[in-house]
């Protein structure tokens, strides 16, 4: 089945549409959680997955993405362990070190067999495919101005990495000339950087720790001690690890979060314009 929608446009994210994606990415929460299990690599639902888990037993009706976080250490193994042991005739781990093309600084576990693009990514060639975020988790500073210069650095090497979107999708044109001229730097010496910057502390040995990977609107991150354990939820009939301080770490990012949002704000925050799954899920 085949959804799509003209460039720079959204498909709008049906009940249908968004069951059929929840049976694929479950798929691919119980490949993740088989592999880590089976070599003791640590991992945690995380956002809307995590979100799901606490108040709904499973995906949030309108979400239409799976999070899981890991330390750096433990998803540097991951990564490794993937080569040898991920089921390959089903999905596809991309990092920037698995797919040249791919210009973010988290990895995705990819569905073979369908496609996703984001709206506005069409001239983009790295693999698409429906997905589950895999995200790395690094140490922060104490020292509140190293702290800063750390977060700076992450956030601007990540808009050099996505200036050939920008270069596109801006609205603004002196923005777009200016993001095409910073897509003109080598993707390799941008990631460097990132990476040198972000992994200098590990989250093990850190008081708070966040997700480089991502913009931190708030910039304070989790504390550490969240992650210091975990406990078994319920997510679709499965049980998979949520972190030992799941209370704070939903409530840091939603507030009251067993309250639902009011009904026009009960949807995905997804913005494809093709999405292609196997008609088999709609049967």
């Amino acid at each position: 089945m085949i959804y799509q929608v003209p460039p720079g446009e959204y498909i709008t994210m049906t009940p249908e549409i968004l069951s059929a994606m929840h049976k694929v990415q479950l798929e691919m929460l119980l490949e993740i959680d088989r592999i880590c299990r089976k070599h003791n690599i640590k991992y945690w639902l995380d956002g809307g997955t995590l979100l799901g888990a606490a108040r709904h037993q499973g995906f949030i009706p309108w979400d239409d993405d799976v999070d899981v976080l890991m330390f750096r250490e433990d998803y540097a193994r991951f990564c490794n362990v993937c080569i040898q042991e991920l089921d390959d005739s089903k999905f596809f781990l991309q990092t920037a070190e698995t797919d040249p093309a791919y210009r973010w600084a988290y990895g995705k576990m990819r569905r073979k067999g369908t496609r996703y693009v984001r709206s506005g990514q069409e001239h983009m060639t790295a693999a698409t495919g429906v997905f589950a975020d895999v995200i790395p988790m690094d140490g922060r500073p104490e020292n509140d101005f190293v702290d800063y210069l750390q977060y700076v650095v992450c956030k601007y090497a990540r808009r050099v990495l996505w200036s050939p979107v920008g270069a596109i999708q801006d609205k603004s044109v002196v923005k777009r000339g200016l993001y095409k001229i910073l897509s003109q730097i080598p993707k390799d010496f941008v990631y460097h950087v990132y990476m040198n910057t972000a992994t200098r502390y590990s989250p093990c040995n850190s008081r708070r720790i966040t997700w480089y990977s991502f913009i931190d609107k708030n910039h304070t991150g989790y504390m550490s001690k969240w992650f210091q354990g975990s406990v078994e939820m319920r997510f679709e009939g499965h049980s998979f690890p949520a972190p030992i301080g799941a209370h704070d770490v939903l409530t840091y990012l939603y507030g009251n979060y067993m309250e639902f949002p009011p009904l026009d704000q009960r949807h995905g925050n997804a913005s494809a314009s093709l999405i292609e799954l196997p008609d088999e899920l709609f049967e």
